[in-house]
């Protein structure tokens, strides 16, 4: 018994270390440029922070600065691990009322109906059942949430919360032809890649 707690310890603290050495985009250095308030265009490596709304920029003269949504215009960076430019704008947002600040989005897909994202980093306990759990047990596991936003041609923004009525409003009057489309090609109302292809698609055939 004892010999079966000591290798689910073991087992544990190798799941909180594979936690740690996860690695997401926001955590390394991307080449890119970014063009601030002030029109200057700075370029070097970029680290974004979503969550703080800020980014980081290292210099080639190896030097780092520190810059708030309040002072950028946009940027963009080549992101590695998708092999794809990535482009973010700091857009005022209403916080509260008649208040409003601007935060970071990632522009997804630009049209009379924009898709724009913010990312997060999520950590959740995932049951574990093994020959080597003495008591079941979990392991950590960090992923990445999105929290979708759709922008429409007269700049109001309508947070999408994977909420089906919230997907039927955003894409009316042209609902139909949308879920037909999702069908026929398996797409998903809560997958990033599949509102993409939705939101080019409602795009095409908006009257």
């Amino acid at each position: 018994m004892r010999g079966r707690v000591i290798c689910g310890v073991i087992l544990l603290l190798i799941c909180v270390r594979s936690v740690r050495a996860q690695i997401f985009p926001s955590q390394i250095w991307h080449e890119g440029m970014a063009v601030l308030n002030s029109r200057d265009t700075l370029e070097g490596l970029i680290k974004y922070n979503l969550e703080k709304d800020l980014i980081q920029i290292k210099t080639p003269e190896n030097l780092i600065k520190t810059f708030s949504s309040s002072s950028i215009f946009h940027f963009q960076l080549f992101d590695k691990s998708v092999g794809l430019m990535r482009y973010f704008y700091a857009i005022p947002y209403k916080v509260k009322r008649n208040y409003r600040v601007p935060i970071l989005f990632e522009l997804l897909f630009e049209g009379n109906l924009s898709l724009l994202c913010r990312e997060t980093i999520v950590q959740e306990s995932v049951n574990q059942y093994g020959y080597y759990s003495y008591s079941g047990g979990y392991t950590a596991r960090n992923h990445l949430f999105y929290t979708f936003y759709f922008l429409d041609k007269e700049g109001v923004f309508h947070p999408y919360k994977l909420k089906k009525k919230e997907f039927i409003k955003v894409f009316h009057p042209e609902e139909e032809a949308v879920l037909l489309f999702m069908k026929k090609y398996k797409l998903r109302n809560d997958r990033k890649d599949d509102l993409i292809e939705i939101t080019e698609y409602f795009n095409s055939i908006e009257k």
